[in-house]
């Protein structure tokens, strides 16, 4: 939303968004009664490029790696070696379909604002910048203005959903990199978009907002090392302790709960849980279990395995967790596992 709304102003942005969102129900009904010609010929050509893109291909390939035996290739061919397959697809489809409704919200709002205000130097911009493309849909019959719309919808879905395809990865989230650490290929794309495209700032000020100090990026990683470098050093110093007293001075009767707000945003104070969500703020690998550690808690596997949920989640907790297990006084095989 930042990004459109930056580019074609809040209002207009904002409206075409919500009217994206309205019009995908043919995503399942197989009928896009209010989809003008322009957009029927755009989405057929839109889902082979960027709407069925989505971060589950690295969550299923995180799974397939979790296993040290390396399940999956061991049983390939078998009746388990597909029901593992069948298996990592459920897990990961609502992910899929969730990401594809957004890709298909946002690629609408751009084409329609696209063709809506066709003179804005973003749109006119795609024509320059894939000019090989854009003669390609005028020999499909697309008119200028449709050729542009369409390729500014594409980029803005690229831009704002984020391109997973290996082209589009990082040299060190490529191969076994991919399956370790499936989500840092989201943070750095988002890290980058906060810094280099249009919205970006909005964006960060919107973060700040649901989710406070510690959602910005590295905010909880911030406060994790600050404490565990003053344990380490024998100070007595909480970061989140003292920027809760002095927040509290400005709700000293707890009113507007400031401290909790200015720290983990207005989403702290919805029943249910999405600044965990949203939030940036642990994009260091280790960050948390360090504290754990300089604080004396917990055991060695436990810190590790802290280490491993901020890297890289299941590749390594199933097999801490089933080390764990053979540790337990008593522990067979069966109840390990």
């Amino acid at each position: 939303m930042p990004y459109l709304q930056t580019i074609f102003g809040t209002g207009a942005g904002t409206a075409e968004l919500m009217k994206g969102y309205k019009d995908i129900t043919g995503l399942y009904t197989g009928k896009f009664a209010d989809l003008s010609e322009a957009e029927k010929r755009s989405i057929p050509i839109a889902e082979k490029e960027v709407l069925q893109e989505s971060i589950a291909v690295d969550l299923a390939a995180s799974a397939e790696s979790a296993s040290a035996l390396n399940l999956y290739r061991l049983t390939a061919g078998s009746k388990l070696g597909r029901f593992y397959r069948w298996g990592t697809n459920a897990a990961t489809h609502m992910f899929r379909k969730a990401e594809e409704i957004n890709r298909r919200a946002v690629f609408l709002a751009a084409h329609r604002l696209a063709m809506q205000q066709p003179g804005k130097d973003a749109v006119l911009y795609t024509q320059r910048r894939f000019g090989k493309l854009y003669n390609e849909l005028l020999a499909q019959g697309f008119t200028s203005e449709e050729a542009r719309a369409h390729l500014f919808a594409t980029e803005t879905v690229r831009d704002t959903m984020y391109e997973y395809a290996s082209w589009a990865r990082p040299k060190i989230l490529g191969g076994f990199g991919r399956a370790i650490f499936p989500f840092y290929n989201f943070i750095l794309k988002s890290l980058f978009f906060i810094r280099h495209s249009p919205g970006g700032y909005r964006y960060l000020a919107i973060l700040f907002l649901l989710t406070g100090m510690s959602g910005l990026p590295g905010g909880d990683d911030w406060l994790a090392l600050s404490k565990a470098a003053a344990r380490l050093a024998g100070k007595d110093f909480d970061p989140e302790r003292e920027l809760r007293e002095l927040l509290h001075e400005f709700d000293r009767d707890n009113k507007v709960f400031w401290p909790e707000v200015g720290l983990n945003g207005l989403a702290s104070q919805l029943p249910w849980d999405i600044g965990t969500r949203l939030s940036l703020g642990r994009i260091i690998p280790g960050a948390q279990s360090l504290l754990q550690i300089a604080q004396g808690g917990g055991d060695f596997y436990e810190a590790v395995g802290r280490f491993g949920a901020d890297a890289g989640g299941a590749f390594f907790n199933i097999p801490m967790n089933v080390i764990k297990g053979f540790q337990q006084e008593g522990a067979t095989a069966d109840s390990a596992l």
